[in-house]
This record gives structure tokens, C-alpha cells and sequence, in this order.
């Protein structure tokens, strides 16, 4: 199977405007609309690079080495090619009166990554509650919230467990219920004799 990967350069559209910002450009503003300027590709497992523009070939010699190269292709590997390259270059062929080139199967690495990055965003929650009782540094759910809850989590499901001690006071300790994680209240007990701590 024969694939190309091919990527493309094109110049901005040419307009009479007034404004800079948030503007709605018609039709009959424009001066010139955007064109192709230049081109990269190569064949999949080669390492020859081929590259042309209007510069180096012409308008004309440019649009029909690249034409050839896509009537030759199986399929064509670009970076959201699908909405930008590929109808930017038909349109182009179509201008210059020339045929479409073979249909070819397209693969826009674009539409993979955002598919990946969909998945990778439920895993990554997936993850984060998993992981959630053992985040030492997560931000406290207390300090958004008019209930006393878990500081991982926000669950109100605590249980008292036993006692936290530091050396000289002493806190009630709890388990959540809801991610497993440890937690302790901010005011200690009572201690009936007067501490004393090492120096």
C-alpha cells in the first residue's frame, strides 16, 4: 500500500477592513481569497522528501505534481487535513480546470488525537478516584462546603477511628467511607494533665 504524508502551506485572504477586532468579512470585501503556496510530502517508510511551491514550479507545475503524487496514493496521512488540506486542494484542482484526483482513503491524525484525548480524559478520572485517598496534597472539600465532609473526597461518610496523636495534643480521627482516606479533626480533645514536649 502506497501512503503519502503530505502537508500544505497557504497565504492569509486579502480584505478591505475597518475594524481589527471581531470582524465579519463579506464576500465583496475580499481582494484576494487564499491559495495554496507550497507543499511537503512523502511516501510512508521513505525518506525522500518532496516539496514544491509557486515559487520554485508555478502555480500550474505545483497543483499537478501534487495531484499526481494523490492520484498515485492508497491513502493520504495529514494533520487535519480532512477540513483544511485536502478541500483546499480540491478547491484548487477545480479552479485550474483540472480532474479530481483518485479518491484515496484519508487518515487526519487530528480526529485520532481528539478520539485518544476524549478516552484519556474518562481514564483520567477514573484514575483520580482511585487514587483519591492516598493524594495527601489534595485540596480540602471543607473549604467549599457548609458540611463537615472528607477532605479528599466530600463525602459525609466519616467514621470515627480511634485517635491521632502529635507531640502534645490529641485528635479525633476518622475513615471515610466513601474513598478510604484518613482524615482528623482541626480541634484537638482535652488533655487532663499539662503536656510537655522534648526541646
Amino acid at each position: 500500500m502506497k501512503i503519502l504524508m503530505i502537508d500544505i502551506e497557504v497565504s492569509p485572504n486579502t480584505a478591505h477592513v475597518w475594524g481589527i477586532y471581531d470582524q465579519n468579512i463579506s464576500i465583496n470585501q475580499l481582494l484576494e481569497s487564499s491559495y495554496t503556496l507550497c507543499y511537503a510530502a512523502k511516501w510512508y517508510g521513505e525518506s525522500k522528501i518532496m516539496f514544491d511551491s509557486i515559487q520554485k514550479s508555478g502555480k500550474k507545475k505545483m497543483l499537478e505534481s501534487v495531484h499526481k503524487l494523490l492520484d498515485e496514493a492508497d491513502a493520504v496521512v495529514h494533520y487535519n487535513g480532512s477540513r483544511f488540506d485536502i478541500p483546499i486542494l480540491q478547491k484548487e484542482f477545480l479552479l485550474s480546470g483540472m480532474n479530481p484526483p483518485a479518491p484515496v482513503k484519508q487518515i487526519d491524525l487530528l480526529q485520532v488525537a481528539r478520539a485518544y484525548n476524549k478516552n484519556d480524559v474518562v481514564l483520567l478520572e477514573k484514575v483520580y478516584d482511585k487514587f483519591k485517598a492516598w493524594i495527601k496534597s489534595h485540596p480540602n472539600h471543607n473549604a467549599y462546603s457548609a458540611n463537615t465532609c472528607c477532605p479528599n473526597c466530600g463525602s459525609r461518610k466519616l467514621h470515627s477511628r480511634g485517635t491521632q496523636v502529635s507531640l502534645s495534643k490529641v485528635y479525633q480521627r476518622f475513615q471515610c467511607q466513601g474513598c478510604g482516606s484518613w482524615s482528623r479533626a482541626v480541634k484537638s480533645e482535652k488533655v487532663a494533665k499539662e503536656a510537655v514536649i522534648s526541646i
